[in-house]
C-alpha cells in the first residue's frame, strides 16, 4: 500500500473534508515516531505493533578470502503483535476478489486504471 492509498482510505473512513488534513496528520505521526526512535524510546501500540531501536555488536568475517569487520550500530526494528499475526493467518486463505472488493471504490479505480495502463503499454 502506498502513502497515497493510505491517505485515501483514512480520509474516506474519517470523513475529513480534504486529503491534505489526513496527509498532515500522517506526516506529523511519522515525524513524531522518528523523533521518538532517535531519542531511544520504544513505541508500543498494544494489539498492533512495537517499534524500537537496538544496538548491534561488531562482527568479523571473511568474504572471498578478504577479512572484514563491521562496526556496531543502531538498528530500527518492528515487531508485529500476535493479534495482527493471527488475523493475517486467518485471512490468508481469503479469496483475493473479496479482499479487493472490501477496498474503497477510489482504490479499486486506481488499481483498475494502473492495470489498464500496463496492458496498454505491453500492446505498444
Amino acid at each position: 500500500m502506498t502513502r497515497r492509498q493510505l491517505i485515501a482510505i483514512v480520509n474516506q473512513n474519517c470523513k475529513f473534508t480534504n486529503k491534505e488534513g489526513v496527509e498532515y496528520i500522517l506526516k506529523l505521526l511519522e515525524k513524531t515516531i522518528v523523533d521518538a526512535l532517535i531519542q531511544g524510546h520504544t513505541i508500543k501500540l498494544n494489539g498492533f505493533l512495537k517499534l524500537g531501536v537496538k544496538q548491534t555488536s561488531s562482527r568479523k568475517g571473511k568474504f572471498k578470502g578478504k577479512k572484514w569487520k563491521s562496526k556496531s550500530k543502531l538498528v530500527a526494528y518492528a515487531k508485529v503483535s500476535p493479534v495482527v499475526s493471527t488475523k493475517i493467518q486467518e485471512h490468508k486463505e481469503t479469496d483475493w476478489l473479496d479482499t479487493f472488493l472490501s477496498y474503497p471504490e477510489e482504490i479499486q479505480h486506481e488499481f483498475y486504471a494502473e492495470v489498464k495502463r500496463q496492458i496498454d503499454a505491453q500492446k505498444e
